[in-house]
């Protein structure tokens, strides 16, 4: 802690006279980074200053402070002081260092990223006063928002959450608590904004178009998320079960994203959604069941030809089930009248 008090000496000199200032400066470093030993030091701080400007008041007023000076000086001075006299006045001038000390300030001329309160705050702080914060934790959130982490020397409050591993290319969520000191600072100074509560959250937002992969490079059994209800597969013109794909369970097509109609059965989810296939082909290829078809004929456009409705790669016939606008026909020659402009013997498939 510091404590300043500025005094003045007076002395004449002959006809003329000669103002000479004094500055007393005291130092004394609290015993806590709280400073709770404030006014002890503060009290100390004036007793001394007291002691001491009472010693040179006394000195002044018998003579002895000119003397000491006589006796100190070279003989020229000495008899320039033969016949001088002092006279002092003391006029304390208090510098509000002694709150200063305890705050903290940005420690920007050692370039520490960092702040510090040892008292040796550049004197334009303490004139401004507008530079210091009563807590490390303010003045790190103030002067270094952008790292504040290491501002705070590792001891930031790090919030919970998850947020995203931008930083990598492994697709997943991150645990604040557990990668606190790797965690990028923009994340800490909004956790409201960056951080979700829980793993399928931070992937449901921030990877979205790769869900399933955030949640297992994240840690997370997919198997915990999956409702095994229905959502549709356009792609493959089927139903498939809100679940982990693996081969012991062929019906899965990975867990559903957030955006997918969930069904209770595969029939309700063909029904819905693929109203074009045929709802016995939509339930079988869904459910993984052996869907054998009609056999019964269709004219396939694309090849020009009558086709049977049937899966059966044992019959040349069949090419895959009708669709359920495709009219089903009992006999090729049924089935060959749509499509009159074929010769006969090359209307069909086989």
């Amino acid at each position: 802690m510091r404590g300043r008090r500025l005094l003045s000496l007076n002395r004449k000199l002959q006809d003329s006279e000669i103002d000479v200032e004094y500055e007393l400066d005291l130092v004394a470093v609290c015993s806590g980074s709280e400073c709770s030993d404030a006014e002890s030091v503060k009290e100390i701080s004036n007793s001394v200053f007291n002691q001491v400007t009472a010693k040179l008041d006394e000195a002044i007023t018998d003579g002895s402070l000119i003397q000491e000076i006589r006796d100190s000086s070279s003989a020229e001075i000495a008899g320039v002081l033969e016949n001088a006299t002092a006279t002092g006045e003391f006029s304390p001038a208090v510098v509000p260092l002694l709150d200063l000390l305890s705050d903290w300030y940005p420690d920007w001329q050692g370039q520490t990223r960092t702040c510090k309160n040892d008292g040796n705050s550049p004197m334009y702080f303490n004139i401004l006063g507008t530079y210091f914060e009563k807590s490390l934790d303010a003045c790190c959130t103030r002067f270094y928002s952008w790292e504040y982490y290491s501002c705070m020397g590792g001891a930031g409050t790090v919030p919970t959450g998850y947020y995203p591993n931008w930083d990598e290319t492994e697709i997943k969520c991150l645990n604040a608590t557990e990668t606190f000191a790797t965690m990028p600072d923009h994340f800490r100074q909004s956790p409201d904004q960056w951080l979700f509560d829980d793993i399928e959250s931070c992937c449901k937002n921030y990877y979205s178009w790769d869900f399933n992969q955030c949640l297992v490079g994240s840690g997370v059994s997919l198997s915990t998320y999956a409702t095994f209800k229905w959502f549709v597969n356009h792609k493959k013109e089927i139903c498939q079960q809100d679940c982990p794909e693996s081969a012991m369970n062929a019906t899965c097509g990975g867990l559903a994203m957030e955006w997918n109609q969930l069904y209770e059965t595969a029939d309700s989810c063909c029904g819905e959604t693929l109203s074009w296939v045929q709802l016995s082909s939509c339930q079988g290829q869904s459910s993984q069941t052996t869907v054998a078809g009609s056999y019964q004929w269709f004219v396939n456009h694309p090849l020009e030809k009558c086709v049977k409705d049937c899966e059966d790669s044992s019959d040349l016939g069949c090419a895959g089930l009708a669709k359920k606008w495709d009219q089903l026909y009992s006999s090729p020659s049924e089935c060959c009248d749509r499509i009159w402009w074929i010769e006969r013997d090359e209307c069909t498939l086989g």
